[in-house]
């Protein structure tokens, strides 16, 4: 009895211990694998910041330190306060990975101190670029303007008053009405001659143009109910333009005191232009009904303005500022012809 009782208790409860052993040591073994890291916090640099301007300003970093984990984000964060967190929106965000990169911070208010740090977020946890905060300044306004507007796209237009209104001193940019719908970008020359309906281009198809002459839209963005410009503003109507002509002297000669001075934009010597109001008219040129292009960037610039010919008419008035001359001339033309656009403030 004693044989059978010793087999019938102990033998299962080796089985039992041994099974546990090996349990163990294999959960052991799954919790902590050999050679694992634990990961912890990226190390990143703040670069100097460059290029700053009214508006805008670029802010980079280097990720040299991964931390051991994957960089799932890494960017710039900023503010009007030392020591900007990523709680703040306030921030870009420029990827994963290590290494060097620039963003371009843009939304920011004239003359004012801002604090920034670049920033690389791992499984960690997220680490900032030095123990202090890098700063600049953003530029004030030029003498003469007086403030900000923002359109759909968040385009920033600096703006001036001149006599007793309030215009933009830049060519509109949006690619968007003032509700937030696209306007439809048209490339085809074919396509653009055929439209009936609000388009945009931009010079020759190349973004860099827009982005720099602002871009080109047909009449029928002008005169979309979305609205072009943005709340508070509208594009001119030929009265409006007429008054402004009559405030800077007259058609004869309000072209140079409204043109942008200097060659820079302007094609040859431009010595007619010397933005004597700080109106700032670029040479964004113009796109033709049939949509083919045929004159060239820097010649001239032309601005819709609100007012079609008559209510059933298929043209529309513009003002053409030239190279070379200081003449204003108002004329009209097809609706499907793409020009630039200034916005002027609500009364």
């Amino acid at each position: 009895m004693k044989k059978i009782l010793y087999n019938y208790v102990f033998y299962p409860l080796a089985v039992f211990t041994g099974a546990l052993t090996l349990l163990l040591s294999g959960c052991e073994k799954d919790e902590i694998p050999s050679g694992e890291v634990t990961p912890v916090i990226p190390v990143v640099s703040s670069m100097d910041p460059a290029n700053v301007l009214v508006t805008m300003a670029d802010c980079g970093g280097e990720v040299t330190d991964d931390g051991g984990g994957e960089i799932t984000a890494r960017g710039v964060v900023w503010g009007t306060t030392p020591l900007p967190t990523v709680d703040l929106t306030t921030k870009t965000n420029e990827g994963s990975g290590t290494g060097k990169f620039v963003s371009k911070v843009t939304g920011l208010l004239p003359g004012t101190t801002y604090y920034f740090r670049a920033y690389a977020t791992n499984s960690a946890g997220t680490g900032y670029g030095g123990v202090t905060s890098k700063n600049f300044v953003t530029r004030p306004f030029p003498p003469g303007i007086t403030g900000l507007v923002a359109d759909a796209s968040g385009n920033f237009y600096q703006t001036v008053v001149i006599g007793t209104r309030t215009w933009m001193v830049e060519n509109l940019k949006t690619t968007k009405f003032r509700d937030g719908t696209n306007i439809t970008n048209v490339s085809d020359d074919s396509q653009w001659g055929l439209l009936t309906t609000a388009a945009y281009c931009n010079y020759r198809n190349e973004v860099k143009n827009g982005d720099i002459y602002g871009r080109l839209y047909n009449w029928h963005s002008v005169n979309d109910a979305k609205g072009l410009c943005p709340a508070g503003w509208h594009v001119p109507t030929d009265v409006e333009w007429t008054a402004l002509m009559d405030y800077a002297g007259g058609r004869t000669v309000a072209g140079g005191k409204l043109k942008q001075s200097g060659s820079t934009h302007w094609y040859g010597a431009n010595v007619f232009g010397t933005n004597e109001f700080g109106f700032t008219a670029m040479p964004g040129d113009f796109r033709p009904s049939n949509g083919i292009y045929v004159y060239h960037l820097f010649n001239s610039c032309y601005f819709w303005t609100s007012t079609p010919v008559s209510p059933t008419s298929t043209t529309a008035y513009y003002n053409w500022l030239p190279y070379s001359d200081k003449i204003v001339t108002r004329a009209s033309t097809d609706k499907k012809t793409g020009y630039s656009v200034r916005c002027i403030k609500d009364i």
